[in-house]
C-alpha cells in the first residue's frame, strides 16, 4: 500500500509537506511495504483529464496525507474508500513515522471548513460560496 502527500518542491524542500495539492505541483509517495520513497510532479500520477481515485488507485495509493483538502475532493475520496489524513507539522518524514504508527488523526469534513474559511457544512464547495 501507498500514501501520497503534497510536497513543496522536488530541491532543497521535497521533505516540507505543502499546505494542499492545489498549492504544489509536487508529490512524495511512500511505500509502506518497501519503505520506499518516490517523489514527481502531481501530473506524473495523476492526469488532468483522468479520474483521480482510479488513478490512485490503479498506482496502489489508497491513503492521502493533507494539510488541506477542497471538500468536493474529500467526499470523492471518501466515496471511493481512499483513507484521508490530516498533517501533523509539515515534516513529511514525521508524518510518515506518524502514519506507520497510526497516530495520524483522519481528515475530517471539519477541516475542509477551516481550510476554505466556511463556518457550516455544505453540498459542494465553491469558490463564490458564502458560507
Amino acid at each position: 500500500m501507498k500514501v501520497i502527500i503534497p510536497i513543496v518542491n522536488l530541491n532543497l524542500q521535497k521533505l516540507v509537506i505543502a499546505k494542499s495539492f492545489t498549492t504544489s505541483e509536487f508529490v512524495c509517495i511512500y511505500d509502506l511495504s518497501s519503505r520506499s520513497y518516490y517523489w514527481c510532479k502531481a501530473n506524473e500520477i495523476i492526469s488532468s483529464e483522468g479520474n483521480v481515485t482510479l488513478a490512485l488507485k490503479s498506482n496502489k495509493i489508497f491513503s492521502v496525507i493533507t494539510n488541506q483538502l477542497q471538500m468536493l475532493a474529500f467526499n470523492l475520496f471518501l466515496e471511493s474508500g481512499i483513507k484521508v489524513y490530516k498533517t501533523s507539522g509539515n515534516d513529511l518524514v514525521r508524518n510518515i513515522e506518524l502514519f506507520e504508527k497510526g497516530q495520524l488523526s483522519n481528515f475530517t469534513f471539519q477541516h475542509c471548513n477551516l481550510s476554505s474559511g466556511h463556518t457550516n457544512s455544505c453540498s459542494s464547495c465553491n469558490s463564490n460560496c458564502a458560507n
